[in-house]
């Protein structure tokens, strides 16, 4: 199943929005670790310019909804005060992704570069914390 399934299953409507987009973040780099297959998939269908992808007519039924949550949880945050005013859901999406994707998807050389077990659960855990420090602070008023 891909992430947008199971990302629309993480319940952030009754969080407050910074742990909701918290949540969000995480599930994110978790799921990704959890499966290298996906990332393995992505990293193919780019090399082919998204050929297979574009001929898809569910590819976007499948991520507008993440779009419309981050939008959601947006809003709260500006009306609390907590989120600053003006981010773009998609390129927050992007963001959010990139800071996942790119640990896992380069796991090994990173881990290899650094002299570090970059898969093991603490290293998981610091990156995952780095993620949600960074995703707040940029949203931070």
């Amino acid at each position: 199943m891909p992430p947008s399934a199971r990302e629309r299953e993480v319940e952030v409507h009754g969080l407050d929005p910074r742990e909701a987009m918290a949540a969000l973040v995480r599930f994110n780099l978790r799921y990704t670790a959890a499966h290298p297959e996906f990332v393995a998939l992505l990293n193919q269908e780019n090399v082919h310019r998204a050929a297979y992808l574009k001929r898809s007519d569910k590819v976007r039924a499948l991520y507008s909804p993440l779009v419309e949550t981050l939008s959601a949880v947006l809003a709260r945050g500006v009306a609390a005060g907590v989120f600053r005013e003006g981010v773009d859901p998609r390129q927050l999406y992007i963001t959010i992704v990139a800071l996942g994707h790119f640990y896992c998807a380069n796991i090994h050389t990173l881990s290899a570069i650094l002299g570090d077990d970059l898969a093991g659960e603490a290293a998981l855990s610091a990156r995952e914390a780095h993620a949600v420090e960074v995703v707040l602070g940029y949203l931070r008023p």
